[in-house]
């Protein structure tokens, strides 16, 4: 189950608040989806926030931190060339 799993992550403090809300607001979004008839999840409407989210997470945990790792080894390689 997603619900204590956030808590977990939440309680090891590993990721801002904002993020861990925004995953929550995601989980929620698809239980909707699967649990509710009365909204239409074919409309691209219903479905933007948890995309832009997900896209957001993803270059979060994914991207930013290549392009972290790839700056600090410019930085070091010029601390280098002194």
């Amino acid at each position: 189950m997603l619900g204590p799993k956030l808590g977990n992550l939440e309680d090891k403090g590993l990721h801002p608040p904002a993020m861990l809300d925004g995953i929550r607001v995601v989980k929620d979004d698809g239980n909707f989806a699967l649990h509710d008839n009365d909204r239409d999840f074919e409309k691209n409407a219903d479905v933007l926030q948890a995309r832009d989210f997900a896209s957001t997470l993803i270059t979060y945990l994914y991207t930013l931190p290549q392009k972290v790792a790839e700056a600090r080894e410019d930085i070091d390689g010029r601390k280098n060339k002194d």
